[in-house]
């Protein structure tokens, strides 16, 4: 009898370290998802930045035909612009790859927490059959 309480209680321990695992792994999850969120929320802003500027530097090229001053006052200014368009290009793309490399991420937390399940599943189907296989020898034991 004294074993079989020991066994439940390694059984149980088991079943709460696989719900533990299970639920930092959620954690995880959520915090990649955030950030992707974030990633996502960025890019978003950067892209428009990046229209502004696309806009501008369209104004400008319009204005280059007013003098040669102007001109060159706006070729001035477009290099400017290209390069900061050019600086906002590389931010994008460092934020593409941050975002695709959190992607994984979160692929790889959650084959992790597929794989907790299937062990917290295996656990309680192996306390389901101890259970079983208790009660019937406790039924099969004369009184």
């Amino acid at each position: 009898k004294q074993w079989y309480h020991r066994r439940v209680r390694g059984l149980v321990a088991e079943v709460a370290a696989a719900t533990e695992l299970s639920g930092q792994a959620a954690e995880r999850i959520e915090m990649a998802s955030r950030q992707v969120q974030e990633n996502e929320d960025e890019s978003a802003r950067l892209q428009d930045l990046y229209d502004d500027v696309a806009d501008d530097v369209s104004a400008k090229e319009d204005t280059l035909e007013d003098s040669d001053s102007e001109r060159a006052e706006a070729a001035k200014l477009s290099e400017e612009v290209e390069a900061n368009v050019k600086g906002k290009i590389e931010t994008v793309e460092q934020l593409a790859e941050t975002f695709i490399s959190q992607q994984q991420i979160l692929i790889d937390l959650s084959n992790e927490l597929a794989e907790v399940e299937q062990t917290l599943d295996a656990v309680l189907e192996r306390i389901e059959t101890k259970s079983r296989w208790h009660a019937n020898c406790a039924n099969d034991i004369p009184a």
